[in-house]
């Protein structure tokens, strides 16, 4: 059972329009008047409504009406939000110490990321499964484009991706050229590095062998 009945919530969504006299709010609420009076009362010691002014005039306290925009300001932006995911991202490494502080950096990222709305997580201990150390976390994903949540997927590397809202939508030719291009490029980033990191590594190997030749 709520803490308000459907008449004290007439009663306060009337008063949050603007404050009025007990008998423009019997006019607008349509009660008899013994029970209107005691229905002010109740609110009253709830300290959710105040009587103030000549002729006496009823009106929601400040914090309710804050609290009131607050919501609608939220529910309004939420909105927004259309496209829905769930992911998995999972990791693995050799050492605990590297995997937790990875996962870390990512969830604190992923709170922070000002593309989408990350909500839901749930974080898995680090795991030893005989040969390495292993994480996972999920994650529910609002976010207002389709391209956004590729954005997710690029960039967190989820192991596993659910979308779940919206049923379905509309793709342009041009947003889709886009997406794919983005999606090339990250490749292309990936491959790069990969080439980068193996040069390296090659340079060193070298380098070393070269050392213990002339030693």
């Amino acid at each position: 059972m709520g803490l308000f009945n459907e008449t004290q919530v007439r009663i306060a969504s009337s008063l949050i329009r603007s404050p009025k006299t007990i008998t423009e709010l019997r006019q607008e609420v349509g009660i008899p008047l013994s029970q209107l009076e005691d229905e002010l009362a109740h609110m009253i010691k709830l300290k959710v409504i105040d009587k103030s002014g000549y002729p006496t005039k009823y009106s929601v306290v400040s914090a309710v009406i804050a609290g009131v925009k607050e919501t609608e300001a939220k529910q309004l932006d939420e909105s927004k939000y259309l496209f829905k995911a769930h992911i998995i991202v999972e990791g693995q490494s050799k050492e605990e110490a590297s995997l937790r502080t990875a996962q870390t950096q990512l969830l604190d990222k992923l709170r922070s990321d000002p593309l989408v709305r990350a909500t839901n997580i749930k974080e898995e201990p680090v795991k030893n499964n005989g040969v390495v150390h292993a994480s996972l976390f999920e994650a529910d994903i609002s976010a207002k484009a389709f391209e956004d949540l590729l954005y997710v997927v690029l960039n967190y590397g989820p192991s596993s991706i659910e979308m779940t809202a919206p049923n379905k939508f509309e793709l342009s030719t041009r947003d889709g050229m886009n997406l794919l291009m983005d999606v090339a490029n990250t490749l292309h980033a990936y491959v790069g590095l990969i080439i980068q990191v193996k040069m390296a590594a090659d340079e060193e190997k070298a380098k070393n062998s070269k050392e213990l030749t002339i030693v």
